[in-house]
């Protein structure tokens, strides 16, 4: 494909030089060319997964560029300053430039027409000239970030109210069914602990009456793992905050009628004439720097999500009411360690059960959990086929969906490797997985009889990894 037939030229000011320019840089580096071909070719996909591959090429492209992108900080701020805080806009051919102010009667003025449609990200009311080598490098990171962000923005058109002012999202229970609205959710916020109030509110504003309510569980699941999947696909163990309208909403206040700016602006300005208007555009290169970016310095921002837990922190507690919490204590108190041994009965041996978890695993879950849930039904067989055991394993990252999942494993494997009672094995996995106020969750004992049984597939694959005389 030529270079000047992809999209990713869309922002270019073209010349002779930039032609030269492309195919000087692309020869010497044909794998980021591979990459925005690749970006071409899967533009069928849903957008959730063209955001996750331009996210992760895009951080291979920093990484890859870091030390030149870091010495053109103020450059590239300068260039999304000037697209979250000047929008496109519309004014009469007349009028001897967008700056122009006209006086009306006591002293009003009339300004030049401003779109919605005209707002970044719908539109980029820029083109960028390049001029040698290192300006491809910039016009890539540009490129990849605004298609990023306008990704972002197709998504959240769907909820999004008309105040393009901030994220104003609309918090019904429904628009949490859209997938793609929460895997793009958590880049919206700068740090996790907004993340976190941000979904105990969207918690504290259902009419969830206990947390025994399915919805309320429905709800809590789609949150859960929401950091483990995105980790998994994007294979960083953070995330970039990428709220524009944050952005946007501090440089309005910052720039609102700022003479400087605009004086600044007017180099720049290149209009773009359409009927009987021009379209305020800006032709922009390497010396593009506006007088004050300081409200952009969380662009990028790496929020680290190692480890990271959500929901036991997010969800409000006034769901844990003094009987709830009562009988969990009951719970608790009437369970010793030691007692649970008698829950589950592992027939075979320590190994060959061991072999079989990890593998049940490795089919089923992915990211942080597969090394962590490994680990602990490993110490879990550990502390039941050993008398002398006395500490039972925790953990932090088994939600109840994931518990739902090992009841329909345990059920196909029970009378053959293992024997339990259903209410008794429940009990166990909750009091690992410190879940124990789901002890009236009668969704649990049944989820070997729904979508949580073994597949065809899995059956095949784990029996072929247990000695044929337990089957």
């Amino acid at each position: 494909m030529e270079i000047n037939k992809l999209n990713f030229t869309r922002y270019l000011y073209n010349s002779e030089v930039a032609q030269v320019t492309l195919n000087e840089y692309f020869y010497e580096n044909a794998g980021v060319l591979n990459m925005l071909e690749k970006y071409e070719d899967i533009s069928y996909l849903d957008l959730s997964s063209q955001f996750f591959f331009l996210y992760r090429e895009r951080e291979k492209f920093i990484h890859n560029n870091s030390h030149f992108l870091n010495s053109n900080l103020q450059h590239l701020q300068s260039v999304f300053g000037l697209l979250v805080t000047y929008e496109a806009k519309l004014y009469n051919k007349d009028a001897s430039g967008v700056f122009t102010k006209y006086e009306l009667a006591k002293g009003e003025y009339y300004y030049p027409i401003s779109l919605t449609d005209y707002f970044f990200p719908i539109k980029v009311n820029f083109e960028y000239e390049i001029k040698n080598i290192n300006d491809v490098i910039n016009y890539i990171y540009l490129f990849l970030s605004i298609e990023i962000l306008r990704i972002i923005n197709l998504i959240l058109q769907r909820y999004q109210s008309s105040n393009y002012g901030k994220l104003s999202l609309m918090g019904n229970f429904q628009s949490f069914n859209d997938r793609e609205l929460l895997l793009i959710f958590p880049f919206l916020f700068k740090n996790l602990d907004e993340l976190k109030n941000e979904i105990k509110q969207i918690f504290e504003e259902q009419e969830f009456e206990t947390i025994f309510d399915e919805k309320f569980e429905i709800l809590k699941n789609k949150f859960n793992n929401i950091l483990d999947e995105i980790s998994h696909r994007t294979k960083y163990n953070y995330l970039k905050y990428f709220n524009f309208f944050e952005f946007r909403k501090k440089g309005l206040d910052l720039y609102d009628e700022n003479d400087v700016v605009e004086e600044y602006l007017k180099r720049f300005n290149f209009p773009q004439k359409e009927a009987d208007y021009y379209i305020t555009f800006y032709r922009i290169s390497n010396d593009f720097q506006l007088p004050n970016i300081d409200f952009l310095q969380d662009f990028d921002l790496e929020i680290n999500i190692e480890n990271s837990w959500l929901i036991n922190e997010a969800f409000p507690s006034k769901f844990k009411t003094a009987s709830t919490e009562s009988r969990i204590k009951t719970i608790e108190n009437s369970l010793g360690n030691l007692s649970l041994k008698s829950n589950l009965e592992i027939i075979i041996d320590t190994k060959e059960v061991i072999k079989l978890f990890d593998k049940f695993i490795d089919l089923t879950f992915s990211g942080v959990k597969q090394p962590e849930f490994k680990k602990v039904f490993s110490e879990l067989v550990y502390f039941i086929k050993n008398e002398n055991a006395i500490e039972l394993p925790k953990i932090q990252k088994m939600d109840i969906e994931d518990i739902k999942y090992f009841m329909g494993f345990f059920d196909y494997f029970k009378g053959k490797i293992f024997n339990y009672k259903i209410k008794e094995l429940k009990t166990l996995l909750l009091i690992i997985s410190d879940q124990i106020d789901h002890f009236e969750n009668s969704s649990i004992d049944k989820a070997h009889l729904r979508n949580f049984k073994l597949t065809k597939e899995k059956i095949r694959i784990l029996n072929s990894t247990v000695p044929i005389e337990f089957l």
